[in-house]
């Protein structure tokens, strides 16, 4: 379900998304009065475009904030939060403190239950088997399938059990070797955790971009609602080769897909979404799938599920939720392109422009 890229963040999703809006010089931000703040963060780049009445400049406070997080979550670093949870034998317990540990684990959790566990957060093992874990990007050389199934016994969440005390969250784990990983959903959530910070401040127009996933408010610099593309889902495809360009009011967009991201073994190609119960990568026609919310961890959550579940159950699952809508891309059988509209985004289709 998820896949690792860099020793110091735990996980890019190799983004389908592209920012077609965001201010890019000095000049622009001088005149337009938008600022602009970008560094790396979870393997790869975050930019936040806002326009603050004040002229504050909060990058030392967006850092500290993205620096947290990974303390709490990131598997690639020791002595986060999650990675002695994934060292502990049986129990671990986590402080109230360690807030963004506890708020993942609570949503992986909720998204795992919609999903009918086609989301898990424990499918760790699996992926480093697999190459696409913490313990390095190495695709596997012969697939085992006796080791695959070994490695489901640690997969699912009745494997761990947890109590809320008075100053702490209780974890208990049913076999020594279960692990979390947060990969798909914290990146959404540190997005929603931006734009609450911004929203404190009191900033009323901005566009969050954390690896081409997005939370936007009100308008850019031109007085539209921010704009954004997402790619051709294909291998050979330009980064920047846009299939469809969506408005954003003041909403999230994910995007999960699987051209980019898999290893080739004998011939064959395994991709990182991973189904739960077989322990092997998914097959399925999903290309990509974009989903559309209130808040980016849930539309974080929501897309790698969908990739796991494939079309069919995916597009009703989105049908299910009021909040949430989705844009899916998929194979035909003749090999073309098909794209599906949840029916409350294709009934908002005026927000929405193809390019051809």
């Amino acid at each position: 379900m998820y896949s690792f890229t860099s020793k110091y963040s735990f996980i890019f999703y190799l983004s389908v998304l592209l920012s077609l809006t965001f201010s890019c010089s000095k000049e622009i931000e001088t005149i337009d009065k938008y600022q602009v703040i970008e560094g790396k963060t979870m393997g790869t780049y975050y930019r936040v475009t806002y326009k603050d009445s004040l002229n504050r400049d909060f990058f030392n406070e967006v850092d500290s904030i993205l620096i947290a997080i990974n303390d709490d979550v990131s598997t690639y670093i020791p002595s986060s939060t999650i990675s002695r949870f994934n060292q502990s034998e049986r129990t671990y317990s986590v402080p109230v403190s360690a807030t963004h540990f506890i708020e993942n684990f609570k949503y992986a959790q909720l998204v795992a239950n919609l999903s009918t566990q086609m989301f898990d957060p424990t499918v760790g093992p699996l992926i480093n088997y697999w190459g696409f874990g913490y313990t390095g990007r190495k695709p596997v050389t012969k697939v085992d399938s006796a080791k695959v199934d070994s490695l489901l016994k640690f997969v699912g969440l009745k494997n761990i059990e947890w109590v809320e005390k008075n100053d702490s969250v209780l974890f208990t784990k049913k076999f020594p070797g279960v692990e979390l990983d947060f990969g798909g959903i914290a990146q959404g959530y540190a997005i929603d955790v931006l734009a609450a910070f911004l929203d404190k401040k009191g900033v009323k127009n901005y566009l969050v971009d954390l690896g081409g996933e997005f939370s936007a408010k009100n308008k850019n610099a031109k007085e539209a609602f921010w704009q954004v593309g997402i790619n051709i889902p294909k291998e050979d495809a330009e980064v920047n080769a846009i299939q469809t360009i969506f408005s954003l009011v003041n909403e999230t967009i994910s995007t999960s897909g699987n051209y980019r991201n898999f290893h080739e073994v004998n011939g064959v190609k395994y991709s990182h979404t991973l189904n739960p119960y077989t322990g092997f990568p998914e097959k399925n026609t999903l290309l990509s799938v974009s989903v559309f919310g209130p808040k980016c961890t849930m539309a974080d959550g929501l897309a790698t599920a969908c990739m796991a579940m494939g079309f069919d159950k995916a597009q009703l699952l989105l049908e299910y939720l009021p909040d949430y809508e989705g844009y899916f891309i998929y194979s035909k059988p003749d090999g073309q392109i098909g794209t599906h509209y949840t029916s409350a985004l294709k009934a908002g289709i005026d927000k929405l422009k193809t390019v051809k």
